[in-house]
């Protein structure tokens, strides 16, 4: 069960990327196949225990509606969760976004590292007279342990 839900997450991952023509291809896949699911518990539970002919009659465009409408309302969902997430990221709906995507990654990570070498050089730093002439600004140090620091750097 849990590498059936890691596949589906990376299936997920993968139609969140693709442009809009594969995920129509796989809207239409996964259609088919929840079209056939679907009819098969609505056939072999009865269409009256589903309370279909009750509410529509007789009506078969009513009922036929009823049949091929629940199939797709997960399908509706993900795509429109695709869009909520590409619009929030600045990206584009309709093409293939891997690109941009990894892109993005990349940029994380680089901001990421580049805020750990700042944070070292600081600690660093400790060898220099800016580090010093700061902290006698501040008010940290006194003029003669600053003068004291000058002298030893130098």
């Amino acid at each position: 069960m849990l590498q059936a839900q890691k596949e589906g997450r990376e299936i997920g991952k993968q139609i969140n990327k693709t442009s809009i023509g594969q995920r129509i291809i796989f809207y239409i896949v996964g259609y088919a196949f929840l079209s056939v699911v679907w009819f098969v518990i609505v056939i072999g539970n009865d269409l009256d225990s589903f309370g279909l002919f009750a509410i529509f009659g007789n009506n078969i465009f009513y009922g036929s509606i009823t049949l091929f409408i629940p199939p797709l309302l997960p399908i509706i969902l993900k795509e429109w969760l695709v869009r909520i997430d590409r619009r929030s990221q600045g990206l584009n709906v309709y093409g293939d976004v891997t690109e941009e995507l990894e892109q993005m990654e990349v940029d994380r990570v680089m901001a990421m590292e580049e805020s750990g070498r700042a944070k070292a050089q600081d600690s660093v730093n400790k060898n220099s007279i800016e580090y010093w002439f700061e902290l006698k600004e501040k008010g940290a140090i006194t003029e003669a342990e600053y003068e004291t620091k000058k002298s030893e750097l130098l």
